[in-house]
């Protein structure tokens, strides 16, 4: 997991070519502006932008082929994080979808203003955790795919 701010970027150009084009998008897409919807750069590269009221809490989930990089444009919120080797069984799998979801507690990251935060399959994270009902929020998930 990486969790920084957009100044940051250059630090992480070389632990992944994937990762660091998928955090070139936060340095020259104007994500506060895009139109809301998925955008598909490639096969190995896409990216979500979201518009949605905030509600209290989330469910922990994780992937196994891909990797987020998520950003908060608008609002802030949480993001939930746990260490996926301690999330214990799934209580439901897409993965056909590749995510699997888990219940339980985890940890809060503050997410808005230039922060942004990469999570690996290793990862277990629970988008979305508002820090109270009925806040706009404007979020974009880029998906990496790693394999």
């Amino acid at each position: 997991m990486i969790y920084d701010t957009i100044a940051n970027i250059p630090t992480y150009e070389g632990i992944n070519p994937r990762i660091a084009e998928g955090l070139k998008l936060l340095q020259t897409v104007d994500f506060k502006n895009a139109e809301p919807g998925k955008v598909t750069i490639n096969d190995w590269l896409w990216y979500n932008v979201m518009d949605y009221e905030s509600s209290v809490g989330s469910r922990l989930e994780a992937h196994n082929d891909w990797a987020d990089i998520q950003y908060v444009a608008a609002g802030s919120e949480y993001m939930g994080v746990k260490a996926r080797c301690d999330m214990g069984e799934p209580v439901e799998a897409k993965p056909q979808n590749d995510v699997w979801f888990f219940g339980g507690d985890y940890a809060k990251l503050e997410m808005g203003g230039d922060k942004f935060i990469v999570l690996y399959p290793q990862d277990g994270h629970a988008p979305g955790d508002g820090k109270a009902d009925g806040e706009k929020i404007r979020r974009v998930v880029i998906k990496v795919k790693l394999v």
